[in-house]
């Protein structure tokens, strides 16, 4: 899976084949899915100022598991995961004292995430609410993050918040609380309208008897949901929520974790499992179905999938002034062929010939793997579409080949002859509620 910054939801996609009554197939998105789009935890704002310290230790029997269970969000049923912990956790930041420095400045004293500083780049944003005849006010800055003992920090590392405001807050005793807020550095917004035609052309590819997981790890938010929930209705997308899992820092929104969950809830039910990503299209050549493919890939535990990398910019003259209502692959119709570079495979796998499973493959199964599946199967990259509402569209030109950004470009408009039968199929099974459908 591409580690694509802001990208915090990821999709399954299961394949059903004939001798499988159930099926079940998943895709992990990071994507989509993602993504997101999303934060280490809906972190609540750090009130500080207290005149006493105190210390209590406690004991407490160790909970009782916590268990999956659906809800309702946006009017969508979902699946509830559950993350039940054993032994200590790591946290975004563990306050500890507040103290004034100056009449315009403070000094907080905590503990962060070591691994969160090494992987990843937590902010901290300082707002200063005061109060003054009745009214209130509130000035903000960005915090300046201090690691006194980092060549010393285990789990947790010491972190010291420096506060410096442009001027004297609260320095006349009129009152005021001072507030941190502490991010990891990700978050993202999805795309609805990318979402969107990426369900509805895998839906077209795939056919009824696949499914669409998608794991929610905070990137699908209200309007998301509002192109989801046709597909959810019909059976062919479950939504997962699994935003608890930020909690807990691991690589890209714990990804590795979420892959094998995949695998392991899903090997008895599906014939074939594809991991990849919201921004990535699976494609197989007119001559040959997802059936044909599968059947040729029978003796080999997995197979991995060849990437074509689009760009996520350059569009063509011919579309100028309509690309607004033209789809993202279909208007993104220019491919790097940049040489001599390793580029990220995707991958299918026989889940139950798999023992654990990574992002791009599986080194854990009993059988063959197959490399060379040019010609039979592809898939299309556009990376950096999903964690961008803004229109794609930056360049156009009316050239089949070009160098842009340094990197050459040809025309490829394999996906974009598509369109067409993938909006009709849309609009053929659920309707035009999803016409209009926002960037």
């Amino acid at each position: 899976m591409k580690k694509e910054k802001n990208t915090n939801m990821w999709v399954g996609i299961v394949w059903n084949c004939p001798d499988m009554k159930l099926l079940l197939t998943t895709t992990l998105l990071f994507l989509l899915s993602a993504s997101s789009l999303l934060h280490l935890l809906p972190l609540r704002p750090l009130s500080f100022f207290s005149t006493t310290c105190t210390t209590t230790t406690t004991t407490s029997p160790t909970p009782p598991p916590l268990l999956d269970h659906p809800t309702i969000i946006n009017n969508v049923t979902v699946l509830k995961r559950s993350f039940n912990t054993h032994g200590s956790a790591s946290y975004l930041f563990i306050q500890m004292g507040a103290y004034r420095a100056g009449p315009n400045s403070f000094a907080v004293v905590g503990l962060g995430s070591k691994p969160l500083h090494v992987f990843s780049k937590p902010t901290f944003r300082c707002e200063w609410v005061g109060t003054h005849n009745g009214s209130s006010s509130s000035e903000t800055v960005d915090g300046h993050k201090i690691l006194p003992d980092w060549g010393y920090g285990r789990v947790y590392t010491v972190v010291v918040v420096n506060c410096t405001f442009n001027t004297s807050v609260g320095a006349d005793g009129s009152g005021g609380s001072l507030i941190i807020h502490a991010s990891d550095g990700g978050g993202s917004v999805e795309s609805p309208q990318r979402v969107r035609e990426w369900v509805a052309y895998h839906a077209k590819l795939f056919g009824e008897r696949a499914r669409v997981v998608v794991h929610d790890a905070g990137g699908v938010h209200r309007e998301v949901m509002e192109v989801l929930k046709p597909w959810v209705e019909l059976g062919l997308v479950t939504v997962q929520d699994v935003r608890e899992q930020e909690r807990f820092d691991g690589y890209y929104h714990n990804q590795f974790l979420i892959v094998n969950d995949c695998l392991h809830r899903y090997r008895f039910k599906a014939k074939w499992i594809l991991f990849f990503d919201l921004d990535e299209y699976v494609y197989v050549p007119p001559k040959s179905t997802l059936r044909s493919v599968f059947a040729a890939m029978e003796d080999y535990a997995q197979f991995t999938i060849e990437q074509m990398p689009m760009s996520s910019k350059l569009c063509h003259s011919a579309d100028a002034g309509r690309h607004v209502r033209k789809w993202g692959f279909e208007k993104l119709v220019y491919r790097d062929v940049k040489r001599g570079i390793r580029r990220d495979r995707k991958y299918a796998i026989q889940p139950r010939r798999a023992f654990a499973t990574g992002v791009h493959m599986s080194q854990n199964v009993a059988g063959k793997t197959q490399h060379k599946t040019e010609g039979r199967i592809k898939y299309f990259h556009y990376h950096g579409t999903i964690a961008n509402r803004r229109e794609p569209c930056r360049e156009f030109s009316n050239s089949t080949e070009l160098a842009f950004e340094g990197s050459p470009y040809v025309f490829d408009d394999t996906l974009r002859s598509l369109a067409g039968s993938v909006k009709w199929f849309e609009l053929k099974t659920i309707g035009p509620r999803l016409q209009r459908t926002r960037q």
